[in-house]
């Protein structure tokens, strides 16, 4: 018995299975995770090279969090430290708030609540820091 499904395409090395083009989808995450520059508040915001994507400016308004200096410092240091160890992906812990960045382009992906992240699973990540 023989099944034919247009509009898919072999899968490369694996004989029999199949798979399904997302047309879009690769352009829809290289702009979820380009990083979008930010109005810097002071010159040494803009010195500091902190990036937030727009996921991430989307999620500052949506849930209401501040990146203020504070924060933003330690987040800074946070991928300082992360960036020693080699480090691509991070959960970054902060006071109230759980950010996932991009190490090497120092990009802030998504944030959220402490609160918020109890009880998530997060995957696709090769470290985590706990700021104190």
């Amino acid at each position: 018995m023989s099944l034919r499904v247009d509009g898919l395409s072999p899968v490369p090395g694996v004989p029999g299975r199949r798979s399904v083009a997302v047309p879009g989808f690769d352009r829809a995450l290289e702009r979820l995770l380009d990083p979008v520059p930010t109005a810097p508040q002071d010159e040494e915001a803009a010195a500091d090279g902190l990036k937030l994507s727009r996921h991430a400016e989307g999620r500052l308004a949506s849930r209401g969090v501040d990146l203020g200096p504070e924060e933003r410092q330690q987040l800074e240091a946070a991928i300082d430290e992360l960036q020693g160890r080699g480090a691509k992906k991070s959960l970054v812990l902060t006071g109230d708030n759980a950010w996932i960045v991009g190490v090497p382009k120092r990009t802030v992906i998504t944030v959220m609540s402490r609160s918020e992240a109890m009880g998530q699973i997060f995957t696709d990540l090769d470290s985590t820091y706990v700021a104190a």
